[in-house]
């Protein structure tokens, strides 16, 4: 940006007032965007001496309102779907773009046997696990961990200490390094299904990302009962 775009420096020169939002970049080199309110400050005469800004960082609103828009697109979308396949390629496909993520992906007990087997994966640039039980990429402290109804957020799988001595052997093949988990339980407190997503990188999660995976857990689980529901009107 040229320094005579900055809003001090015009708010100065040419007595523009100025509320306008902007991007920056953090010390880390992540993107901020703030709010910049700038103005000319004049002495009693009316002659421009000096200006004033202010400078908000409204990076975490932004975001929000971004997932507030997501979530309500998505629940649009998710109510005109008739069949548990479109439902979860609906949300996978999604959200796994929307985050822009290596993998998302749904697995369930539907056997009700305690076998979870991955029913739908979103991918980029890896390969699909469709198909693949959780033996194969869940260890059993993350699943004692989901039957808990506890998420399971991680942001280095080969540091994390329920998860280093594994991560060689099952995640490193299926190219994962950060991962979270969100349980989802019938009415009696049994694990039926899964929503996770995974990163080839090690991740810091956000608050508000957490958040709102949490509620795309709760959009699906209740799209899955409505097709059901459906279905049952239907056969009736």
């Amino acid at each position: 940006l040229d320094s005579r775009e900055l809003p001090s420096i015009r708010a100065a020169q040419y007595g523009e007032v100025i509320q306008d939002e902007e991007y920056l970049l953090g010390k880390e080199g992540n993107q901020i965007q703030v709010l910049v309110n700038a103005g000319p400050i004049r002495d009693s005469e009316g002659e421009i001496f000096a200006s004033v800004a202010v400078v908000r960082d409204i990076t975490e609103r932004k975001r929000e309102e971004a997932n507030q828009r997501f979530l309500s697109e998505l629940g649009r979308a998710l109510v005109t779907l008739r069949s548990p396949e479109d439902v979860l390629k609906g949300v996978t496909q999604r959200l796994g773009q929307y985050l822009g993520v290596e993998r998302c992906l749904i697995c369930e007990d539907a056997s009700g046997s305690g076998n979870f087997l991955i029913r739908q994966d979103y991918y980029r640039g890896v390969s699909s696990v469709t198909g693949l039980s959780q033996d194969c990429w869940l260890t059993p402290g993350l699943m004692n961990r989901l039957r808990q109804a506890r998420q399971a957020v991680i942001g280095d799988l080969s540091a994390a200490p329920f998860t280093a001595s594994d991560y060689e052997t099952i995640f490193a093949p299926l190219q994962i390094r950060a991962l979270v988990c969100l349980p989802w339980l019938n009415p009696d407190g049994r694990l039926v299904g899964i929503l996770a997503i995974a990163y080839q990188k090690p991740r810091a999660w956000r608050k508000e990302e957490l958040a709102l995976l949490q509620a795309v857990t709760d959009l699906t689980h209740l799209a899955l009962d409505n097709v059901t529901l459906f279905k049952d009107l239907q056969d009736f």
